[in-house]
């Protein structure tokens, strides 16, 4: 669809002239030559140059007749290029992937076939694809989330919405935490919410719900948790409802609910009592630094999201090769996420046969991400300088990706880069515990 828009604008923009009666106006497609502002192309917010007026410079009838030809034959070929896009993409070592990357190569591949040689380089920058860490997958698997309550009253009102509300079994417990899930962990289709007791929580201040300056209401990191079960969402309702839940909103389809605790949590109807997926919110600045580490040091694939149930816009949508639950990465605006040291997410736990590994993986894609950063620092100053900027005057805005690496006894413990804190552990030490 994105490839038959993207041809479709290109080849209506460039018969646009011939089929009006003020072609004598003189519209230029300006992906064919620099644009007059400045010397410079300026490309559009869609990644294709834009189609404005330009007086001095009308386009001939032979010139049109080109340009139609060029249109016709970008439309018919962009599905091909589009296909040898991710061709290349697949020939690299567990490159970057996801929808609007691709949709970058593609786009970027059509200037690239019908501009003159000074616009190729640019193109070639665009659609060029990243190397990663290691060409080995790290194959972890994400087996829980962890959340925490400040003492075992709440740890009890906790465990009655997930068991009785959810329909979840304890898979264990103790006096400071609790395990719940569907199946044991042991299996391989298996995952897990642990629930820890934190007395601290009693005195730590609460997390701010708005935003400010911008007087917009602040999002969890944890985004949500995804449940199906056989029951309708009516049906559902009532339980949740009734065991300490409160369910926000919803229809048929669909229905978010916040647990005791305000863990947020989705309800889908399904053919069994199941995970369907974990969703985490990511500053929009970190997004893309934040999608790659996943990708490289976890070994996540991007997959397609086909549910009907609706996820915010440019949500990337991963899962592992290793099996699990799929995790949903959801870019939020700067500034409104939540304090995550004050919330109610505490870490994610993967498992792998060798957490050794996974931190060596950790280790080479921060240092990737590093000279990636610093490389599109130096590509911002030379934009700064074309413009008459000082290149001293540039200062990155926004969250940055800062993420981090350590090894604790058998464990490896990383920083997502946003704060997100992910312990990997053996999987035959959870086996086995």
């Amino acid at each position: 669809r994105q490839c038959r828009n993207a041809a479709t604008f290109v080849a209506g923009g460039l018969l646009l002239p011939l089929l009006s009666s003020s072609a004598s106006e003189g519209l230029t497609f300006s992906a064919l030559r620099p644009s007059a502002r400045g010397g410079h192309v300026q490309p559009s917010s869609s990644g294709v140059r834009s189609l404005r007026p330009v007086s001095s410079e009308p386009l001939s009838a032979a010139s049109l007749v080109a340009g139609s030809a060029i249109a016709v034959a970008a439309a018919a070929g962009l599905q091909n290029l589009y296909k040898a896009s991710k061709t290349v993409q697949r020939a690299v070592a567990k490159p970057v992937t996801g929808h609007g990357r691709r949709r970058e190569a593609a786009l970027a591949g059509l200037v690239a076939a019908v501009a003159p040689p000074s616009l190729q380089q640019v193109s070639a920058e665009v659609s060029a694809p990243s190397v990663s860490a290691s060409s080995a997958p790290a194959a972890c698997k994400i087996q829980r989330v962890v959340v925490d309550v400040a003492d075992e009253k709440a740890l009890q009102d906790e465990l009655k919405f997930w068991t009785e509300g959810c329909l979840m079994k304890v898979l264990g417990k103790s006096k400071e935490s609790a395990t719940v899930g569907y199946v044991d962990e042991r299996e391989s289709n298996s995952f897990a919410l642990e629930i820890k007791v934190d007395p601290g929580l009693k005195t730590r201040p609460r997390p701010h719900l708005l935003a400010w300056p911008d007087m917009q209401p602040t999002v969890n990191a944890f985004n949500f948790v995804q449940i199906g079960a056989k029951e309708s969402v009516f049906t559902m309702y009532e339980k949740m409802n009734g065991s300490g839940g409160n369910v926000m909103l919803g229809d048929a389809r669909y229905m978010d609910v916040e647990s005791p605790r305000g863990v947020q949590l989705r309800y889908v109807p399904s053919d069994s009592s199941e995970f369907q997926l974990v969703s985490l919110n990511i500053e929009v600045p970190a997004f893309v630094a934040t999608t790659k580490f996943y990708e490289r040091t976890f070994g996540l694939e991007e997959i397609s999201y086909t549910s009907p149930v609706p996820v915010g816009e440019l949500s990337v949508f991963m899962k592992s090769p290793a099996g699990g639950v799929p995790l949903l990465l959801t870019p939020v605006p700067d500034g409104r996420i939540k304090e995550r040291d004050r919330d109610e997410f505490v870490n994610f736990v993967f498992t792998s046969p060798n957490s050794q590994k996974v931190a060596d993986l950790a280790t080479a894609a921060i240092n990737l991400g590093a000279e990636e950063e610093k490389a599109e620092e130096e590509r911002e100053k030379q934009k700064l300088s074309q413009r008459g900027v000082q290149q001293a005057d540039y200062v990155r805005q926004g969250t940055a990706s800062k993420p981090a690496v350590e090894r604790v006894g058998k464990q490896t413990r990383v920083n997502d880069g946003v704060n997100n804190d992910v312990i990997i552990v053996d999987t035959a030490d959870l086996q086995s515990a």
